[in-house]
């Protein structure tokens, strides 16, 4: 029996995760654009601290496991969205 109910979240921009609780961020798969900069940032809430920052390949996916239990946060909130064509959260 799994330890956590992992959940998904898909955007395609800059904005909240909609995740209003605490949650643990356990992986993201992203879609990277055709430019030779390509970054995410996720902060705790909108002008928050940033939790997770990102530096991608263009022209390719990435799928990036987070280890250990996660990383925890509130309202998780996609800050910064450059060159990317979508991206897909798993928390739990």
């Amino acid at each position: 029996m799994p330890s956590s109910d992992i959940k998904a979240k898909y955007c395609t921009g800059t904005g909240s995760l909609g995740i209003q609780n605490t949650a643990s961020i356990r992986g993201i798969h992203v879609h990277a654009g055709g430019s030779s900069t390509n970054k995410v940032v996720i902060t705790a809430g909108n002008g928050g601290s940033e939790v997770l920052t990102i530096d991608l390949h263009h022209n390719d996916s990435h799928s990036v496991s987070i280890p250990n239990d996660g990383i925890l946060v509130r309202d998780a909130y996609v800050s910064t969205f450059t060159n990317i064509v979508s991206m897909t959260v798993f928390y739990a």
